[in-house]
């Protein structure tokens, strides 16, 4: 789920996908990866699935005295060009990603006896930066997924993402240009069950830097475009019934931009742990003037992240959202809204994570401006040996809606309860390389609509990295 004004596609706790990666050359291609229990650290969401952004920002650096030496490498993770292929001037990646592959038996998420198929998806990449001195550096990415569901070639398609990103070193501050495109045929959220054809372009400008030792400064203002509801297959919403369909047509109207200003400081109070203080304003303004959905929204969040070599990391962000409606009779939403990600070394072998999330997303459900979702994961990995673990997962998501439905004479308000148990077995081969077999049963209840949905799926993956 997404916190409005952030990016549309980004859902709360997703739970860790397993990946096979390959790479030529000899730079390491960027993956999800373990810690040093054994637990699974969370990818973050490859540029096929982020919408085109073109932002000039700033990221942390060296103190005063190193800057005219420093790497622009070091001071933004993104222009890292170790173990990469030189080709002319450029610092080259190119990596194929097999993202998924496995069996579901309920691919449609439909009510009832599922459709049980075998899934995969695939596609190849590439990275290239060129370095312009030893200030400046661009970045050119463009990742491909085909996505393969058997039984079914109407839901067969290709995602596709690109980025480009410009970056220049001006004094204590790292100043950056990042473009990115999506274009991709997923399910939005946890509240639209069928894949449709998203479409995203943004655009952002800001600066972040270190004014000292400890304390750290930035600023952005962003805007993107978001166009939905095209690409569904009629097979896969007529599986849901009238719900999907009424669905497919709200999509439509959730078409718009957003736009906003963030800006944060923070000051490192411990030599493993930093505090800051983040502030957005930011406004969504939709494509049709008669679905009355412009909004005006305002957070002010803390957050608190822990280094990975304390016996606790992760972060943790909560702040105050107050999401207004501009063009119709409603309270909007005014609450606390956060994520955080903690794991906990309970021994030498054994971990715990925990996660947890709440946010704001627009709705297609009557006449719903908002919904509500919150979930929480708890992981427990221990290390059996040298090269053999196991995980155990355990996690629920609950949507709410603030406004009620009318069925005949009843009155009833929308809550849908996801639940997720999960059991992985892992061999270790090397460093970057695993075997595993994972089992998940997925299952949802809801006050209001028709069909209650369950999914079983197992799957086998390798994750290998060079």
């Amino acid at each position: 789920m997404l916190l409005l004004g952030a990016p549309a596609r980004r859902e709360a706790l997703r739970h860790h996908t397993p990946v096979i990666r390959i790479a030529w050359g000899l730079r390491r291609a960027p993956s999800a990866g373990e810690d040093a229990a054994g637990t699974a650290r969370r990818r973050a969401p490859p540029l096929g699935r982020a919408g085109l952004l073109l932002a000039l920002a700033c990221s942390a650096g060296a103190g005063p005295a190193d800057l005219a030496a420093a790497d622009i490498g070091r001071r933004d993770p993104d222009m890292k060009t170790e173990r990469a292929r030189r080709l002319g001037p450029f610092h080259v990646q190119p990596y194929f990603l097999v993202r998924q592959m496995g069996y579901d038996d309920n691919v449609l998420l439909a009510g009832g006896e599922g459709d049980g198929a075998f899934t995969a998806t695939l596609g190849p990449g590439a990275r290239a930066i060129l370095k312009l001195g030893g200030r400046a550096a661009l970045l050119l990415a463009e990742e491909l997924d085909f996505v393969y569901i058997a039984d079914h070639p109407e839901l067969n398609h290709l995602n596709n993402g690109l980025r480009a990103k410009a970056d220049y070193l001006l004094g204590p501050f790292v100043l950056y240009a990042d473009s990115r495109r999506n274009s991709s045929r997923e399910r939005l959220n946890a509240e639209v069950d069928f894949r449709v054809r998203t479409v995203s372009v943004g655009h952002a400008v800001g600066f972040r830097g270190d004014l000292s030792s400890r304390l750290s400064a930035g600023m952005q203002v962003a805007r993107q475009d978001l166009r939905f509801g095209t690409g569904a297959d009629p097979e896969e919403v007529l599986a849901g019934g009238a719900d999907r369909q009424a669905q497919l047509l709200a999509l439509r109207e959730l078409s718009r931009t957003e736009s906003g200003v963030t800006a944060s400081v923070g000051y490192r109070v411990l030599p493993k742990t930093t505090v800051a203080l983040e502030g957005w304003i930011g406004r969504a303004d939709f494509d049709d003037p008669a679905s009355g959905r412009d909004t005006r929204d305002r957070r002010l969040s803390l957050q608190i992240t822990m280094a990975p070599s304390a016996a606790l990391t992760g972060s943790v962000k909560v702040g105050r959202l107050r999401l207004k409606a501009l063009q119709r009779d409603d309270p909007g939403f005014t609450g606390f809204v956060g994520e955080g990600s903690l794991r906990f070394r309970l021994s030498g072998r054994s971990s715990a994570r925990v996660r947890y999330g709440r946010s704001v997303a627009f709705s297609t459900f009557g006449e719903n401006l908002y919904f509500v979702a919150t979930g929480w994961r708890l992981t427990y990995a221990h290390h059996l040996s040298r090269r053999w673990s196991f995980e155990l997962e355990h996690g629920r998501d609950t949507n709410d809606y603030p406004l009620p439905l009318l069925q005949g004479p009843a009155v009833r308000l929308r809550r849908d309860d996801v639940t997720i148990d999960a059991a992985s077995g892992l061999l270790w081969v090397k460093e970057g390389t695993r075997l595993g077999l994972r089992v998940e049963h997925w299952s949802r209840d809801s006050t209001i609509l028709s069909d209650e949905v369950r999914r079983r799926s197992v799957s086998t993956f390798v994750e290998y990295n060079y």
